[in-house]
């Protein structure tokens, strides 16, 4: 065994790191021009010579810096401390495309990525666009990140597109650490969550009846009504209902049942910044269609309420539209009624009750979750609601979804309690 004092030491120069070039040189060639020559150590190690040659010195060397760039992808060697923060956020971003989410590790859906796209443009490239990585700091990025929040923008968004970007690059070796864990949050006054009382609710069920008596003389459908009707008596979210086709309703059987497995998408379009290229897709999503997963790609089947039953009854009696595949809640020409379009029949129709001003889809479902949790649990309204499960990831490995919800009817029945009598 060699001892320290005999060992060979390595005294030459160190070799070059994978997907770097060593210092060009240039020299004359026979036919009257220069040639320029540089050292590359590709990705996979290998160590090759790239020349280029040109009239002069100087444009030897350019288009040897040319032809670099076309040898060298900087997708290859990762986020680099000199990228601004729009490229390293783009590099995130595309990255996303391919790995998905980080929490599921399932692709992510073209909404979460349009509303990604859409903070890198709003806040993040005329904020912080121009700073390059290594000119980063943690005081920097709260005071600019404050001052968007002082004027009334929330950033809530743009932080977590930052701290993906960041967490890029330091995987990739291009920043020490993630500046954005260590900024201040923004204090912001707590928000109380808004939910129908009992008796409001019911008033909100004949409010939108097509026959309740209106000052601008303008009538409903009933489309609205059972839109209400389902949402009070489920709770889904106002895609999932809108979703909902003939097959997935059981209302012959004793105990009627609606399985959600799916949710209007409406149309998306990208900002001007990025579809101007016209290599890039004008849309993330080019039209309004049935998505057939839910928000968490879980499957739920859920017990209804007896008044939704016969109120589903009726409207499939009169409809003529009965196929399988055909919409539960089906617009005159047979097709997925809007979301966009109910929540303004609801915001016309609630207009004149000052009790009902400002209720929307989702109003519905914070009212459902609030009378189960407090009538039986939390768990209980998880379930209801279709959220994930609750608690640590480890947790979330040991227990199985079940698509089968319990039977919350005789909680939620008491939002029905006055049809027998309707009065308007």
């Amino acid at each position: 065994m060699m001892t320290p004092s005999t060992q060979r030491k390595n005294t030459g120069r160190p070799g070059l790191p994978p997907s770097s070039t060593g210092q060009p040189w240039v020299t004359d060639n026979k036919a009257g021009g220069y040639t320029a020559a540089v050292w590359v150590r590709g990705t996979g190690g290998k160590r090759r010579q790239v020349t280029a040659s040109g009239k002069t010195k100087g444009a030897a060397l350019r288009n040897l810096q040319r032809k670099l760039d076309s040898v060298l992808d900087s997708s290859a060697t990762g986020v680099q401390p000199n990228w601004t923060v729009s490229e390293a956020s783009r590099q995130w971003r595309a990255r996303l495309e391919i790995v998905g989410s980080s929490r599921t590790h399932r692709p992510l859906k073209p909404q979460t990525l349009a509303g990604y796209d859409s903070e890198i443009i709003r806040i993040i490239d005329p904020v912080l666009g121009d700073l390059r990585l290594h000119e980063i700091t943690i005081p920097l990025v709260e005071e600019l990140l404050g001052d968007l929040e002082g004027q009334g923008v929330s950033t809530k968004r743009a932080r977590d597109v930052l701290n993906g970007t960041f967490n890029l690059a330091v995987r990739d070796g291009a920043m020490r650490m993630n500046p954005i864990l260590y900024v201040a949050q923004p204090a912001r006054e707590p928000r109380e969550v808004e939910v129908l009382e009992i008796d409001t609710a019911r008033s909100l069920r004949c409010v939108v009846h097509r026959d309740y008596p209106r000052t601008s003389g303008y009538r409903h459908n009933r489309d609205l009504h059972d839109f209400i009707t389902v949402g009070l008596g489920t709770g889904m979210r106002a895609g999932e209902i809108l979703a909902l086709r003939n097959q997935d309703v059981d209302l012959d059987n004793e105990r009627a049942t609606a399985t959600v497995s799916g949710t209007m998408v409406e149309p998306r379009r990208k900002p001007k910044a990025m579809w101007a290229d016209p290599e890039v897709p004008e849309y993330y999503i080019p039209k309004y269609f049935r998505q057939p997963t839910t928000k968490t790609n879980q499957v739920r089947t859920l017990v209804l309420p007896d008044a939704v039953a016969t109120q589903l009854r009726d409207r499939r009696d009169h409809s003529r539209f009965t196929e399988p595949h055909h919409p539960l809640l089906a617009s005159g020409k047979g097709t997925h009624l809007f979301a966009a379009n109910i929540r303004t029949r609801l915001r016309a129709a609630i207009a004149e009750d000052p009790r009902l001003v400002g209720t929307t889809p989702h109003t519905l479902r914070r009212t459902v979750a609030s009378l189960i949790a407090y009538e039986l649990s939390l768990d209980a309204a998880r379930m209801q609601l279709g959220h994930s499960l609750l608690g640590t990831t480890p947790l979330a490995r040991y227990v199985a979804h079940r698509q089968e919800v319990p039977n919350y009817c005789s909680i939620l029945d008491v939002f029905f309690t006055t049809d027998a009598n309707l009065k308007f």
